[in-house]
């Protein structure tokens, strides 16, 4: 059934018979939790020159942020798994070691031009999606409006100059 954990399917009775079967009842399973995030790691190629160093600051940033997110929430809710969405891909989250595998992808991850697919769409059990972002991702207002989730977590650097920092 959608939410089984992947770890309770009973490997031998599925193999006989053809079909997943778990080793639990689905009444006292305990429900995972798929939270979407989306890591916007575009901008327009026409503020790449002008942004340069800065924009690889507030890049650098997001990362951390997104790191810090993933890591914490997993070690508080063991349960909970992420669908990650990068203008490069999408994938599933499972586990604190697929986080740690991501980490490493992570770090060479640069500001791309935004595709049409891509990134996460809300979770049909929570409505919530958590997004990730600079200033430099002119899209964003777009992408956002464009979401039918119940309720929106963003997490975006600030523009710089906004406040003195940049970050």
């Amino acid at each position: 059934l959608p939410g089984d954990r992947f770890r309770d399917i009973n490997w031998k009775v599925s193999g006989r018979l053809s079909e997943l079967i778990t080793r639990i009842s689905p009444i006292t399973q305990e429900r995972t939790t798929i939270l979407p995030v989306a890591f916007r790691n575009v901008r327009s190629s026409a503020a790449a020159v002008a942004d340069g160093r800065e924009a690889v600051a507030h890049l650098d940033v997001l990362k951390s942020w997104l790191l810090a997110f993933l890591r914490t929430v997993k070690q508080e809710h063991p349960e909970m798994q992420f669908r990650l969405s990068t203008a490069e891909d999408s994938r599933l989250l499972e586990s604190a070691e697929d986080i740690e595998r991501f980490a490493a992808e992570l770090a060479g991850l640069f500001y791309q031009r935004e595709s049409t697919g891509g990134f996460a769409e809300p979770a049909q059990s929570t409505g919530q999606l958590f997004v990730f972002s600079t200033p430099f991702d002119r899209g964003l207002g777009r992408y956002l409006s464009a979401q039918g989730a119940g309720s929106i977590c963003l997490f975006r650097t600030r523009a710089p100059g906004a406040d003195g920092n940049g970050a």
